[in-house]
């Protein structure tokens, strides 16, 4: 967090920012991702407030939520952010 917190300052990245701009592999795998058609939703913010919908594991993982629809602790999100 102390990075993004840092990107944020220089200006780099904002909350609001679509993950997928700055991931251009985000969430594949599992290729089941790419079907229900929510990867291009998830902001940066989702990331940082555990609302992007993955499982907990850290790994890469498949949603289980539709992304910033409901907090769900996972590492998936914040690996992901780590990108």
């Amino acid at each position: 967090m102390t990075a993004l917190g840092l990107a944020m300052a220089d200006g780099k990245i904002t909350l609001s920012n679509k993950a997928i701009k700055h991931i251009p592999s985000l969430a594949v795998p599992p290729k089941a991702n790419n079907d229900t058609g929510w990867i291009d939703e998830i902001s940066i913010n989702h990331f940082a407030t555990q609302t992007a919908g993955f499982l907990k594991p850290g790994g890469y993982e498949a949603f289980v939520l539709q992304p910033g629809t409901q907090w769900h602790y996972s590492d998936g999100g914040p690996n992901w952010l780590a990108e």
